[in-house]
């Protein structure tokens, strides 16, 4: 369980909570967990970080995902467009 560490590296991390390491990367980046440099190379996540974002999803309720929105809209425009029939436009016998 990831709970029993402390830290973890990046790809180990990512591996046990689930999640890509770019959206990691990203959730350092601005700030929803906490990570340290060890060397040059190695990102170590704190565990503790991803277990208070965790229960604030969880008081706070999950935020909206917008990304796919787009596709989703031009999907749904495209079934209603008005359908052809290949009879009437003589393409089928």
């Amino acid at each position: 369980m990831i709970e029993e560490y402390f830290s973890l590296p990046i790809a180990e991390f990512c591996r046990r909570a689930g999640i890509g390491q770019t959206l990691c990367r990203e959730m350092v980046a601005d700030g929803r967990l906490r990570a340290v440099r060890a060397g040059k190379k190695k990102l170590l996540i704190d565990v503790a970080s991803w277990r208070e974002y965790m229960q604030r999803q969880a008081a706070e309720g999950a935020t909206e995902y917008n990304v796919t929105r787009p596709a989703v809209a031009a999907r749904k425009a495209n079934r209603e467009k008005e359908k052809v029939d290949l009879k009437e436009l003589g393409l089928v016998p």
